[in-house]
């Protein structure tokens, strides 16, 4: 028994009330629990027998005492604050029957709720999204500030709005506390990009309030660096083009950071860059290309192997045309020297153009 209630008890004995001897009823609080935000108004009803009899109560809390003849006190309190640990304790008094104590929750929110990826040791790295290397195992830690009760929280974790993990505090303590939840992670190429956070949600019973305290983190946004892959096909390439058509050899690849693209050629010669174009295949192009993509983490190469084809239609065409003037040409030459000559200018001498013709002469008359 306290020292409030032994004082009290002593002080009342001058009361004629009777001794109770039955405790087929104890007093009840309502609500209970009393579920109460740090700093709000609090009230709560001590009651025995729903106003069908008459026992006097006794209200105590520490450092302060209250008692009424009657079955019913109320305790309230303007602005909740010191101590985190409340005890209100009712009972009946004279009697030998229990003393029930008010069940009350002070709760307070978190002050902040942060995330960010850190190496398993514990080392920050350098932003709270990364850079992460694929493939390694990640703390993705949910740091909460000042709640309280710790017990009563929930963290879940979240990527994007996939739900990836739900954890609870073991603290027991009633007063504010900070805690750091931490998930193992294992970092892919498609958490690039990815959003992540956490939430930390006070679950205080259906006399709490609802929905629930929430205290969301900010977003992050996961850097992950990861070696060049290609979706292509892994066997080289055969690549077939007339002569004198373009091609173009296609190299492209994924990465993070972006890959350097560097090419093994026919003839030598040194190109970089994703995509190779060849303005005129002739047989000079032909034979194998090695495409090499790589950073920091990798490389992957892609395989081409090019063959011109050299058409020889128009070059046939081209020779018959050819043959087919040169037929014509040779029969009009014949027709010339065989009918031309012979025909048209007949049996021509040049010296029948410049003889002199002797006149006879012209008689005269005497």
């Amino acid at each position: 028994m306290s020292l409030w209630r032994l004082l009290l008890t002593t002080a009342c004995a001058l009361h004629a009330v009777p001794r109770v001897h039955s405790c087929e009823e104890l007093p009840v609080f309502s609500p209970s629990p009393l579920v109460v935000k740090r700093g709000d108004f609090a009230t709560a009803t001590c009651s025995i027998c729903n106003n069908s009899c008459d026992y006097e109560l006794r209200l105590e809390e520490a450092y302060q005492s209250s008692f009424k003849r009657g079955n019913q006190m109320v305790w309230n309190i303007s602005s909740l604050r010191l101590p985190w640990s409340v005890n209100i304790l009712c009972y009946i008094f004279d009697s030998d029957c229990p003393t029930v104590s008010l069940d009350v929750i002070v709760y307070k929110p978190p002050e902040n709720v942060s995330v960010s990826f850190k190496n398993r040791s514990g080392s920050s790295l350098e932003s709270p999204s990364g850079p992460l290397k694929e493939g390694q195992v990640y703390c993705l830690q949910c740091e909460v500030e000042a709640v309280a009760p710790a017990q009563n929280m929930k963290v879940t974790f979240y990527r994007d709005f996939r739900e990836l993990l739900v954890m609870r505090s073991s603290k027991t303590e009633k007063h504010p506390v900070s805690e750091s939840f931490c998930l193992d992670y294992r970092v892919s190429r498609e958490d690039h990009g990815a959003t992540f956070w956490c939430e930390a949600r006070l679950e205080l019973g259906p006399q709490g309030p609802q929905p629930p305290p929430v205290v969301r983190s900010h977003n992050i946004t996961a850097v992950v660096h990861y070696a060049p892959y290609s979706e292509g096909p892994e066997e080289p390439q055969l690549l077939t083009v007339n002569q004198g058509q373009s091609a173009e050899l296609v190299c492209r690849a994924e990465g993070n950071p972006p890959p350097l693209y560097s090419w093994s050629l026919p003839s030598g010669s040194d190109y970089r860059g994703p995509v190779l174009t060849i303005p005129s295949a002739s047989s000079q192009h032909e034979g194998p290309y090695t495409c090499t993509a790589s950073n920091a983490l990798g490389a992957v190469n892609r395989s081409f192997t090019l063959t011109v084809h050299v058409n020889y239609v128009p070059i046939i065409i081209a020779v018959v045309i050819v043959l087919v003037l040169l037929t014509i040409a040779v029969v009009l030459l014949m027709v010339y020297r065989l009918y031309y000559k012979q025909h048209c200018m007949g049996k021509y001498n040049i010296s029948d153009k410049f003889r002199l013709h002797h006149h006879q002469p012209i008689p005269t008359t005497v």
